[in-house]
């Protein structure tokens, strides 16, 4: 069994119900110490308060990611021909496989285009004054014996229009 804690062993001293700190007149020997406070992360879910600001903000995000989607199909077409012709130029018999990949990078691009688009049609279906989720945050929770474990987690912020409204502890 190690020595208890104190400047003999090295280890920090505690104190525990006005025993001495580890200084040698009680014995640690076997002794349980019980916290009743601990501090934890925990998630908290961030919502949204629907505003048009909100759907315009939101609308012109996604189209900037359409956007950028559409110059990377450009691109990706582009150099993707430039590199096939000296491919077969060179008579290189991994040309199908080339060819392959491209249009796989091809469809992988087009289908996130098309999700893009998809949600722009859900923003604009969001009806003023609703919430919706926008994401999650980390935050410190101290959790005591007897706390409800549901309670832990059951806080929310509302934000509306960049600012926080509301915090609710459900």
């Amino acid at each position: 069994m190690p020595p208890p804690p104190g400047p003999a062993s090295g280890l920090p001293s505690k104190s525990v119900n006005g025993c001495c700190g580890g200084t040698g007149c009680c014995d640690w020997e076997g002794a349980t110490i019980l916290t009743t406070v601990l501090t934890i992360k925990r998630p908290i879910t961030v919502k949204a308060v629907v505003t048009d600001s909100l759907v315009k903000q939101t609308v012109t995000e996604l189209q900037a990611g359409i956007r950028k989607v559409e110059a990377e199909l450009q691109q990706l077409e582009l150099h993707g021909r430039r590199l096939l012709g000296e491919l077969e130029k060179q008579g290189q018999p991994r040309t199908a496989e080339f060819r392959q990949q491209m249009e796989a990078e091809k469809a992988k691009r087009e289908e996130t285009k098309a999700n893009l688009l998809e949600r722009i049609k859900e923003v604009s279906r969001l009806v003023p004054g609703e919430e919706v989720v926008q994401g999650t945050v980390d935050g410190i929770k101290e959790v005591r014996v007897g706390d409800q474990w549901e309670d832990v987690f059951a806080t929310e912020i509302i934000v509306k229009d960049g600012i926080v409204v509301e915090i609710r502890h459900l």
